[in-house]
C-alpha cells in the first residue's frame, strides 16, 4: 500500500471533493482510517504536509 501511497492520496483527495455521492464519502473516510492504521505516519506525513502547504501541485500537475 505504501508503494503507491502518493497516487492513492491524490485520488482520495479528488474523490473527497465530490459531494453528491454519500457512498463515496463514507468509503473515503473508511479508507483514510485504514491507511492511518496500517501505514506508518512517515509514509504519508510528508504528502499531507505538502498538501496543506499547497506544494503538491508543483510536483503533480494532475492535482489541480
Amino acid at each position: 500500500m505504501t508503494q503507491y501511497l502518493d497516487t492513492l492520496m491524490i485520488a482520495m483527495y479528488k474523490a473527497s471533493l465530490i459531494d453528491n455521492n454519500k457512498i463515496i464519502q463514507d468509503n473515503i473516510q473508511t479508507t483514510f482510517r485504514l491507511i492511518g492504521r496500517y501505514c506508518l505516519p512517515k509514509a504519508y506525513g510528508d504528502l499531507v504536509i505538502k498538501a496543506i502547504r499547497n506544494e503538491l501541485a508543483g510536483f503533480y500537475t494532475f492535482t489541480a
